[in-house]
């Protein structure tokens, strides 16, 4: 189990590392956001090159103000979850 990390409002920014592959021939995109109880901030549009068998990208937002449990979630651009990871904002 991956361990929950802690963060505090204020700081700037938060980011969210991605490494992606993409076997196609086609770009993909994948949109990262951050989510607490119902709500989302974020929500960046990364692109993934075709043919990528190793691609590392990130998505920042300064956008969390509330404290909490938080989780930054990559989903591909049609809704599909891909990864989630949690973390504590005090």
């Amino acid at each position: 189990p991956a361990s929950t990390s802690e963060l505090s409002v204020g700081e700037t920014p938060i980011l969210a590392f991605v490494e992606l592959a993409n076997s196609g021939a086609e770009e993909q995109r994948v949109i990262v956001t951050f989510e607490r109880g119902g709500s989302s901030v974020g929500h960046v549009k990364l692109r993934v090159p075709g043919e990528s068998r190793r691609w590392r990208t990130w998505g920042q937002t300064r956008r969390i103000q509330e404290p909490g449990e938080w989780q930054a979630v990559v989903r591909t651009e049609d809704g599909h979850e891909l990864s989630r990871t949690a973390f504590v904002v005090k």
